[in-house]
Order: structure tokens, then C-alpha cells, then sequence
């Protein structure tokens, strides 16, 4: 159990140095496969992911990408597509904004916690943060123009909130009522959490309905 346990720090460790780093440092540090069946890929099939990348840029649906393939810690098939800017070609060293990465880090993090049995995917979120435990939804708009809210039906789980399914939004599209509050009360806005060692964050978030 403990060397398991170890493994799976590595790997998330692992998996995480290797998202964190550039595709150039990357290309730097593995070795090449000396073919793609080398490490149990088909060279006709790659040509149907390469044609599948350059169609979407061919599209307009993107400017361009760049796209690393690397197994068994060797580095199969490195492309780039379009360009990274209206004057200049991707080139494989280009630098990307990457947004939403406090995910993937408190994602491994949790795990590691999973893995140790701090938690169950099916504990509530409440037992953790018990800002959560009495959310409200939000079903639809009252005549009055304010929200017809609902106590929720079950209370989210752990693997809700790690599966995106947990009804929390992010107040940028608006295209429910609970997002359109969640906008209009900003409860990630600096003021809510403005205060250290307070929970008045957390408060303001589990105050906004889902």
C-alpha cells in the first residue's frame, strides 16, 4: 500500500512537471522514438491527427497550435500549425498564455490527499467546507424579476467539484440564473477575501446559488 501510495506521488508529480514545462524545454530534454510503432503508434493514423489540427486551423477556428506527442518518456511526433501571430509562423519554441492553471495543480494535489484517504469522491464538499451546506438552486425567475430558488435536491460531492459538475459557475457567460447571480454578486471579487484567516470568501461563494 505505501509503495503504491509513493507511486502515485511520483506519477501526479510527474504528470505535473511535464504540463508545467514549455513543449520547447520538453523537446530539449526527451529522447526522439526512433519511429511511432517504436512505442506502439501508427505512422497513417498521425497523419490523420495531423490533417484533423490543420483543418480546425484551415477553419479560422484558431490562429494556430502546436501540438507534442511523447510516450513511454520518448517524444514520437512534434507539429506545429498556422501561425502565432498575424506576421510571424508557430514556430515549436513559441510561448502560449495558458489560463485555468490552479486546476490541474489542485487537481494533483487532491489526489495525493485521495490517495492517502483523507476523503471519499462521495463525501459532501460540506463535510470539508461547511460554507456549502445549505445550497440553494436556482430554477428559474420569479414574475418579479428576482430568482425562484429551490434547496438542492442532493448536496454536491467531492466528485462533483473535481468533475466540474458541482453547479458552481463562473458569473462569465450568464446563460442560467444561478450564473447571472453569481455575476451580479461577485463573490470572488478581492473584497471577499480580503481578509486573512477569515472564511468571509467561502461565505460569499456558498451564499450564491447553483
Amino acid at each position: 500500500m505505501m509503495k503504491n501510495r509513493f507511486r502515485g506521488h511520483a506519477l501526479a508529480r510527474g504528470a505535473l512537471s511535464a504540463m508545467l514545462m514549455g513543449a520547447g524545454a520538453l523537446a530539449q530534454s526527451l529522447p526522439r522514438a526512433t519511429s511511432p510503432e517504436a512505442v506502439g503508434f501508427s505512422s497513417d493514423r498521425l497523419k490523420r491527427l495531423d490533417g484533423a489540427m490543420g483543418d480546425i486551423v484551415a477553419r479560422g477556428e484558431v490562429k494556430g497550435m502546436a501540438t507534442m506527442l511523447i510516450r513511454h518518456g520518448r517524444i514520437v511526433a512534434v507539429r506545429t500549425y498556422g501561425n502565432r501571430d498575424d506576421a510571424n509562423a508557430m514556430t515549436r519554441d513559441t510561448i502560449f498564455r495558458l489560463a485555468s492553471m490552479s486546476k490541474p495543480v489542485t487537481g494533483v494535489a487532491l489526489m495525493m490527499l485521495f490517495e492517502e484517504g483523507k476523503f471519499r469522491l462521495d463525501d459532501p464538499i460540506s463535510k470539508f467546507v461547511p460554507e456549502f451546506a445549505n445550497l440553494q438552486v436556482a430554477v428559474g425567475i420569479n414574475p418579479d424579476g428576482t430568482p425562484k430558488l429551490e434547496p438542492a435536491r442532493h448536496a454536491p460531492t467531492m466528485r462533483n467539484l473535481m468533475s466540474h459538475t458541482a453547479g458552481l459557475g463562473y458569473g462569465i457567460f450568464q446563460n442560467t440564473p444561478g450564473d447571472k447571480i453569481f455575476a451580479q454578486k461577485a463573490p470572488l471579487s478581492a473584497e471577499n477575501w480580503s481578509i486573512p484567516g477569515s472564511s468571509c470568501g467561502t461565505n460569499a461563494v456558498g451564499a450564491v446559488p447553483v
